[in-house]
Order: structure tokens, then C-alpha cells, then sequence
């Protein structure tokens, strides 16, 4: 499972893995960005380069989400995965930032949207999940990332829920 601020695998374009620093580090940022919205990325000074020039993907087998309930002051936790599919990707950032002491920490931010059918009743955002077709145009620095964007937002995928108890 994953956390921010931990290092994970992530997979770059030259298709190699390296443990990775989740969640960007600006210095303007009081906590770590761990998201960045696709529907604005091509907006945001923090995001855009990373998005045309740095991207990569965050292996996954499943992902959890917290649901509000009215009547409840503890949230339900619930496990989302990709129906059929053991292990999926999640759409990435990367960016570099300098530490005090003069060394440098690769980071990376998950690209997130909005939530549509049943994800949308768990949670109001949801992780970019890549088909297997998506992947490799993800990738692909080449890639026009005004089509990818476009691309990426009306991207569907089946997800499975499972609630979780503790």
C-alpha cells in the first residue's frame, strides 16, 4: 500500500522502475501536493511541465477511499480496484526538487479527476486509471498533452468496491 511521502516504485518512460518520493515539494506548499487535478493541469504553473514532459505510471492493485456519512462521525473505508484486471496503472507526475543540504529528491504527484457513477457516491475525485492502450500514448513524451488531457478526461474504467472494515 502506498502513502504519501513514502518512496514506490514508479515506472518512467525509459520503462525502468525507481522508488520515488510520493508528493511534490514546492516552496510555497506548507504539505506535500499529492494530487494534481487533470481538468487544470495545463493551467498550473506547479503541473504543467511535468505533465508534457515528465510523466509516469503508478503501478496499483487497488486504491482506498473514505466515505462521509451523514449519520456517522467515522468515515467507511473503502478498497477500489480494476475489475478484471490483478494490477493497473495510475496516471503520474514527476518533478525534481533540492533539498537544503544541496541533494536533490525526485518526486511524484498522482493525477486525479472528477468522480462519475458509483465512484462518485464513495468519493468527488477519483485516480486516473489507464487502460492498457493508454499506457504506452501516456508514456510517449511525444504526445500532444492538449489530446492526452482530453484523452485522459473522458477515459472510462469498471471499477470494483469493496468496504473495508476495521
Amino acid at each position: 500500500m502506498y502513502y504519501p511521502s513514502q518512496n514506490n516504485l514508479i515506472l518512467l518512460p525509459n520503462n525502468k522502475f525507481y522508488a520515488i518520493k510520493w508528493g511534490f515539494t514546492p516552496s510555497f506548499a506548507k504539505k506535500p501536493l499529492i494530487n494534481a487535478r487533470l481538468e487544470s493541469i495545463l493551467e498550473k504553473q506547479t503541473f504543467i511541465e511535468p505533465f508534457k514532459r515528465k510523466r509516469c505510471l503508478i503501478p496499483a492493485t487497488s486504491f482506498y477511499e473514505f466515505k462521509e456519512v451523514d449519520s456517522q462521525e467515522k468515515k467507511e473505508r473503502w478498497q477500489i480496484a480494476v475489475t478484471d484486471l490483478d494490477i493497473f496503472s495510475i496516471a503520474g507526475i514527476c518533478e525534481r526538487y533540492d533539498n537544503e543540504d544541496g541533494s536533490s529528491t525526485l518526486t511524484y504527484s498522482m493525477l486525479t479527476k472528477d468522480s462519475v457513477g458509483q465512484m462518485a457516491d464513495v468519493h468527488h475525485r477519483v485516480p486516473v486509471i489507464l487502460d492498457k492502450n493508454t499506457e504506452k500514448e501516456y508514456l510517449n513524451l511525444k504526445t500532444d498533452p492538449n489530446q492526452l488531457q482530453e484523452t485522459l478526461l473522458t477515459l472510462t474504467i469498471d471499477l470494483t468496491f469493496k468496504q473495508v472494515t476495521n
